[in-house]
């Protein structure tokens, strides 16, 4: 290979050198290797860095931009969330990254809770489980995203999103506009999946399984490599034979410290499972929309994630009230792979079809019709690339070449005038309400219904209020009729554990004669609970 590799070396000195000794002629074909295909070798080009966020550290892998290129936006990768993925699963796309010396400079990043980010979260009760910390959300990460945008890299980037956090590469376009000038949805899940509202309740009901040993047996189980095999040959790969020693090594290397399953298993329990149908419409920022556009071998006789035997007829997407059917059932499946060795006919799980969809072309054009204020701009593109769900893995030249050429076209000297970015308050009010409220519910429990609140936690749910208060879509909601109702108190700053009936504060005063009494207690409209336990309620209004 190294012969093969190295023109610069006539027939002669090959010749010659086999009279040399053996670790001679290695070092003379690598120099001439090195100088034949570049001045220095990927690896040498990108630099790793350990950041801190929040308490927390993680890190960065960059490449730099060429310095003989016209600057443009940097790009900042996010690695989707699985098991064993991290940014150094996108290690291939660095490497073909710096090999085409393309004007951006490339940033590739882990979100907190996975690859070597510090402390991760651990259980309660060695034994019988329950995490320290609710599921990540979507939000967490984007803030993360921003503060490395605003705080590392000091000016506005473009920011890939992958499978699941492509929904934090739009938070992040709506919580700072300035900050995301461009979003690039690699992979994204099919827009149905993107339609859903999941309730807490729900979220909580699958936290509570994958946060017992029952979770921790699952994840043990998923990072061995039958598993691993099994799985991403069925429902990641178009081509099998990708899923190689290599691609297994990274992902149970990644795997290796099982505190990552916290945000495998957020995931998982759907934290991301929010409509974002609202911010896509509106969103006007420069966007590249890209899918596979290959059927996995497996999924073309029918398993995985594919759309059935040669020929047919793709099945119409599901409604969006049908796309997650997560279910405890559904995980006990991973069990189903459990010979070593083996390449089993399990390990196909049609929750990955539903949420990644069943057709590249159809995906697109459900993408173009979602985003009508995009197409209006004209700053929606949307390409497909060879390969199916891990183009990072699958084809990272192509990749390279069509996020380069994406930056390239949309922010170099030829680039079209873009439309204005609507405002931060604008895009923020579009985000999905439920995170926010979840929020909200677990600083209540994590406080005891506000009874052990300090003055930070007093601050945190000034600030939660403040922003679901902005985003109310009910002008005066004391007077409105939507008021009427059974309402449950779940926190409060009153010591004696009631609601402080103040004629001090308006909207209070306003709201008070609407329960017909006039004082807080002895009303038939007050009943005492018992005490908050997991937010449960301690009083109920009526």
């Amino acid at each position: 290979q190294f012969i093969l590799s190295a023109p610069t070396l006539a027939p002669s000195a090959l010749l010659r050198g086999l009279e040399m000794p053996l670790h001679t002629l290695a070092s003379a074909l690598l120099a001439a290797t090195a100088s034949a295909v570049s001045p220095a070798l990927p690896i040498d080009v990108i630099r790793t860095r350990l950041l801190n966020y929040n308490g927390f550290t993680y890190t960065s892998s960059v490449v730099p931009a060429s310095a003989a290129s016209p600057a443009l936006p940097p790009v900042v990768l996010l690695p989707p969330i699985g098991v064993g993925i991290d940014r150094t699963f996108c290690g291939r796309l660095l490497e073909a990254w710096a090999v085409a010396s393309p004007s951006a400079t490339l940033h590739a990043i882990d979100v907190i809770g996975m690859g070597d980010s510090s402390p991760k979260p651990r259980m309660k009760r060695r034994l019988l489980g329950g995490w320290e910390e609710p599921p990540r959300t979507p939000r967490e990460w984007a803030e993360q995203v921003v503060a490395y945008i605003t705080e590392e890299v000091g000016e506005p980037c473009v920011v890939v999103g992958q499978s699941n956090l492509c929904t934090v590469a739009l938070e992040a376009a709506a919580l700072d506009p300035e900050a995301v000038k461009g979003v690039v949805l690699l992979g994204p899940p099919a827009v149905e999946a993107l339609s859903l509202d999941k309730s807490p309740e729900a979220i909580a009901k699958v936290w509570r399984i994958v946060g017992s040993p029952v979770g921790a047996a699952l994840f043990r189980f998923a990072r061995r490599k039958p598993f691993l095999a099994s799985f991403s040959k069925k429902n990641l790969f178009a081509d099998p034979a990708l899923v190689d020693d290599d691609y297994l090594d990274v992902c149970a290397a990644g795997a290796a410290d099982a505190a990552t399953r916290h945000a495998v298993f957020s995931f998982v329990a759907g934290t991301w499972r929010q409509d974002y149908r609202p911010l896509l419409a509106a969103l006007a920022t420069p966007t590249l929309v890209l899918s596979g556009s290959d059927v996995g071998a497996a999924a073309a006789a029918g398993g995985g994630v594919g759309r059935g035997e040669e020929g047919q007829t793709p099945p119409a997407p599901p409604a969006a009230e049908g796309v997650d059917r997560t279910s405890i059932r559904g995980l006990l499946r991973w069990f189903a792979v459990w010979r070593s060795g083996r390449d089993q006919g399990a390990g196909s799980f049609a929750q990955v079809g539903r949420d990644l969809g069943l057709d590249p072309e159809a995906k697109l054009r459900d993408y173009e019709a979602a985003m009508p204020a995009a197409v209006a701009a004209g700053a929606l593109e949307t390409s497909l690339l060879p390969g199916w769900n891990v183009l990072v893995w699958e084809s990272p030249a192509d990749l390279a070449a069509a996020l380069s050429g994406f930056v390239r076209r949309r922010f170099g000297d030829a680039a079209p005038p873009s439309a204005a970015a609507p405002t931060s308050p604008s895009l923020r009010s579009l985000l999905p309400v439920g995170p926010v409220k979840a929020r909200l519910f677990r600083l209540a429990a994590r406080t005891a219904g506000g009874a052990a609140a300090t003055a930070a936690d007093l601050e945190e749910v000034r600030e939660v209020l403040a922003e679901l208060e902005a985003r109310n879509p009910t002008p005066r909601a004391a007077s409105s009729a939507l008021l009427d109702g059974e309402w449950d108190q779940c926190f409060t700053n009153n010591p004696a554990g009631g609601v402080v009936w103040s004629d001090g504060h308006p909207r209070l005063a306003e709201i008070r004669p609407r329960f017909g009494r006039d004082s807080p207690r002895g009303s038939p409209a007050w009943s005492d609970r018992s005490a908050p336990s997991e937010c449960t309620p301690s009083r109920t209004c009526r």
